[in-house]
């Protein structure tokens, strides 16, 4: 049998509904990796017995022909997202062995879609990192090494462990939090596909919070397609996409899955939405690619060339401007947040009654 651990997310989910393997099967593989790689200090806390658990629960609906978009499929959540009865610590000494009376959204959505849940992963200390080294439980290691060298590197953060883990093969996927680069900087150190979802798009309720008008939750995966597969699942709004999309195995259509990839990346077409056009052209000095206007996309090359005309000086100032404005952000909110005195809760968690915070309730 092929080593399960190497699979995608999109291969392991076909061979479950072929019935070449089972959720059981699959888990144990990776919960096996995890054992053998902890030097790699990517998970602070497994969970054997629930993940086996929900892989049984997971082979039975499957035999049924109920499996979930993600039946039975093994992945690790950042030990930023509250996850009921599970150690929720935000790698801080503070939250200590705090365990939530409540789930966040988004891991709901994956056990609602069958995922099963392998662990927490590593991050820097309430995500205020950016090489995975402030973690209460220590560093993370990435798994890729120097040509010649053994020197351990950074993996990135602040979801350094959602990266180490995904790219050493120790979950099909996990999820991850991105305020100034948390996602697509350990992504790109780790050699795989992370997304940061437009802000909004994921739903931030029960994720420990860092700059709130910057957070956003996102998948990590190995490739495009499996980070597909994670969007729809997280993105509350795809219930009725899900529905449309399911085939009579209970998966999501292809085509569906990357809808959002579709021409507009593939095509490496520059798309907008039509109301950020003018910013757009003030700052790259071209008029953008619309979807829907004629049909026919410019291609990208075309839009370089104009851009080139621009002097970059116009876009160097703004995106230092930017992200000027990124970093007051991302000093501000947290001392707003965690302020003594403030009536809020730890993180912009629910308060420890499970409900949500009073500016929420409305």
């Amino acid at each position: 049998m092929t080593d399960l651990t190497s699979l995608t997310l999109a291969e392991a989910r076909d061979g479950l509904a072929t019935k070449s393997f089972t959720s059981v099967e699959l888990t144990d593989a990776h919960l096996q990796a995890m054992e053998r790689a902890r030097v790699l200090n990517a998970y602070v806390l497994e969970t054997p017995e629930q993940a086996r658990a929900m892989a049984r629960a997971a082979d039975d609906k499957i035999a049924k022909g109920e499996g979930g978009p993600l039946g039975g499929i093994p992945l690790g959540i950042k030990d930023l997202f509250a996850t009921k009865g599970v150690r929720t610590t935000a790698c801080s000494k503070i939250l200590d062995d705090f365990k939530p009376t409540y789930e966040s959204t988004v891991t709901s959505q994956l056990w609602r879609d069958g995922a099963v849940l392998l662990g927490k992963l590593n991050n820097d200390e309430f995500a205020m990192g950016s090489s995975n080294e402030t973690s209460c439980f220590g560093p993370v290691v990435n798994p890729w090494r120097r040509n010649g060298s053994d020197t351990k590197l950074v993996p990135g953060g602040s979801s350094g462990g959602s990266a180490s883990a995904v790219a050493a093969g120790l979950g099909l996927g996990a999820t991850g939090t991105d305020t100034g680069g948390s996602i697509r900087q350990p992504a790109a150190f780790a050699g795989i596909v992370g997304i940061k979802p437009t802000y909004g798009r994921c739903s931030r309720w029960g994720v420990v919070a860092f700059a709130s008008s910057l957070d956003q939750a996102g998948p990590f995966a190995r490739t495009v397609r499996d980070s597909a597969i994670l969007i729809a699942a997280l993105d509350p709004g795809d219930a009725e996409a899900r529905r449309r999309g399911a085939d009579d195995r209970g998966h999501l259509d292809r085509d569906l899955l990357l809808a959002d990839l579709g021409e507009r990346v593939v095509g490496a077409s520059i798309v907008v939405e039509r109301e950020r056009a003018a910013l757009c052209r003030e700052i790259i000095g071209a008029q953008p690619v619309l979807p829907h206007d004629d049909g026919v996309g410019r291609d990208r090359a075309d839009l370089l060339d104009e851009a080139r005309e621009v002097e970059g000086d116009l876009r160097i100032v703004r995106l230092i401007v930017g992200g000027r404005r990124c970093h007051g952000l991302r000093l501000a909110e947290p001392v707003n947040l965690h302020h003594p005195g403030h009536d809020r809760a730890v993180g912009g968690l629910p308060d420890q009654r499970g409900r949500k915070p009073a500016r929420e309730r409305q």
